[in-house]
């Protein structure tokens, strides 16, 4: 087969979330015989692209395009029928090269990496037959929804709410109609997709490779990783520091609280908190992972599946996360993850963890094994060829 794989960012280097989620559907699809073209884009924010060779069988169409926000872009935008952030990530030249690949080659398939690339979908099926699927990351209006009630501000609510999530989840809908059948990532997503649409569809979660685990560290270090560039991730993280981490500090003055991830904001309090350890972006997440007792995950705005939580869970660490943050996976609570969701009940976990070093232990090979046994990529390898055969 022949399979054009559309995306916007760069897959490679896979260090985050989305690209971790796209490179492995390309290596899916690549294991099996099949080429694939992936067309992706590079912005600002998301600039990074890699050496390609280790990965045979594929060619990739970088292209740089800018998605910065504007006042200007947002006014404009209030009369149109997509969210302004979906509206910046299209460009001329994207779908310049998506036609010119349309004209030279015959596709068996399209594969939409998350419900922003739909904006292309029209100028898809002006120029070629090919049944287009949509990989969906999350199920984005809900982000927007739940980031809305957690907002404070009068006027920043009523514009996430009206504006945002209202067009979102209109847009979202309509694109869902417009394509041949769905990949969503979590079984959550899966229920919304059944909900509004009768087009086939096949969760594949995200899936880790075997890895080699070390030790727990005996020392009471807690850390997260995540991209700051992320909403939910910086206003989780913000809310985890303030109402969290500052109480527990002073009654714990030796806790130390490592924080990576990148494009931090230049400017931000919690950058000099006692106890905290920024460092920033850093260059391998396993790693950075495998220096930590506890995985903290304080997400309160979240679709899909976080998947720093499931390479940490594989790496024998301890999570601690919020209902949002785990949602998607197949978790059970004391057991392979700690769900806490008040600060009270942060705190409390906090404690417990730290005073006991053999249930923390316990939870993280607990949470090893669970990984091993639902999430290996072998496993939906085969399901995900099939399934597209017969779509």
């Amino acid at each position: 087969m022949n399979v054009l794989q559309i995306c916007k960012k760069s897959p490679l280097p896979p260090k985050d979330g989305e690209s971790l989620a796209i490179h492995q559907i390309t290596k899916a699809l690549v294991a099996h015989g099949t080429h694939v073209d992936v067309v992706c884009m590079l912005t600002q924010k998301h600039h990074e692209f890699s050496d390609t060779s280790a990965l045979p069988n594929t060619h990739y169409y970088p292209i740089k395009i800018c998605t910065q926000p504007s006042i200007k872009g947002v006014i404009n935008n209030f009369s149109k029928n997509e969210p302004y952030i979906v509206e910046r990530f299209y460009n001329k030249d994207v779908e310049d090269k998506i036609v010119d690949l349309l004209s030279r080659k015959t596709y068996d398939f399209i594969i939409l990496e998350g419900v922003f690339l739909g904006l292309y979908i029209d100028v898809i099926k002006k120029n070629t037959k090919a049944k287009i699927i949509l990989r969906a990351h999350n199920v984005e209006h809900q982000i927007w929804e739940r980031i809305a009630e957690n907002e404070r501000n009068l006027f920043k609510k009523t514009y996430l709410k009206k504006v945002m999530n209202e067009k979102f989840s209109v847009f979202e809908a309509e694109i869902v109609k417009k394509v041949d059948a769905i990949v969503p990532i979590s079984p959550v997503d899966e229920q919304y997709f059944k909900n509004i649409s009768q087009k086939p569809l096949l969760t594949i979660p995200m899936t880790v490779d075997t890895v080699k685990k070390e030790p727990l560290p005996t020392d009471f270090k807690i850390g997260f990783i995540g991209g700051m560039d992320w909403l939910p991730n910086l206003k989780g993280i913000k809310w985890f520091l303030d109402q969290v981490w500052k109480p527990f500090v002073q009654e714990h003055k030796e806790a130390e609280f490592y924080l990576a991830g990148r494009n931090f904001p230049k400017k931000s309090s919690f950058l000099n908190l006692k106890g905290v350890k920024v460092q920033g972006e850093v260059e391998n997440a396993e790693s950075f992972l495998n220096q930590l007792q506890i995985v903290v995950t304080p997400i309160f705005s979240g679709s899909g599946m976080r998947v720093k939580i499931i390479e940490a869970m594989n790496l024998g660490r301890c999570v601690l996360s919020t209902s949002i943050g785990a949602e998607g996976i197949n978790y059970t609570d004391k057991e392979n993850i700690v769900i806490a969701n008040t600060k009270q009940e942060w705190i409390d976990a906090l404690n417990m963890l730290k005073n006991n070093y053999a249930k923390v232990v316990e939870i993280g090979n607990n949470a090893s094994a669970m990984v091993q046994q639902n999430y290996k990529q072998n496993t939906y390898a085969d399901k995900l060829i099939k399934f597209i055969k017969e779509i």
